[in-house]
């Protein structure tokens, strides 16, 4: 799994590359989720008010995914902070390991290291910005 994550910012809208692999874990991910937490209050609750949008993003970006080479993913900040929110809590929802691949179909890790390298890709954006 590529810890690494390709972000852009364009015209405010944060755009991610992603490998597949990395594309079938966020949409994996989400699913799992909407499935998982079906009250609406309780998704705005852990993803933030944004929770509906990344949804639907992700959804958007799966029936178009016959690109050849990387999948983008346009997010807006909220959206962003969705996902990275759902990348750290899934995996924080399950008893077990074996648990959370069956669903999700990635290790714990993989999620988490997705987020870090998220963090790290937008911050690198900020410190661009600065200079």
């Amino acid at each position: 799994m590529r810890r690494k994550v390709v972000v852009a910012r364009k015209n405010g809208i944060f755009v991610l590359d992603l490998v597949k692999s990395q594309y079938l874990m966020v949409v994996n991910s989400a699913m799992t989720f909407s499935r998982y937490v079906t009250d609406p209050d309780q998704r705005s609750l852990i993803l933030g008010p944004s929770s509906r949008e990344l949804l639907s993003a992700v959804e958007d970006v799966e029936k178009g995914s016959e690109a050849n080479g990387g999948i983008e993913l346009s997010l807006s900040g909220g959206q962003i902070h969705a996902l990275y929110v759902l990348l750290m809590w899934l995996p924080t929802s399950f008893n077990s390991e074996e648990a959370f691949f069956a669903r999700v179909g990635a290790y714990r890790e993989n999620l988490t290291n997705m987020a870090q390298g998220l963090l790290a890709a937008v911050g690198e954006l900020s410190a661009g910005d600065v200079n």
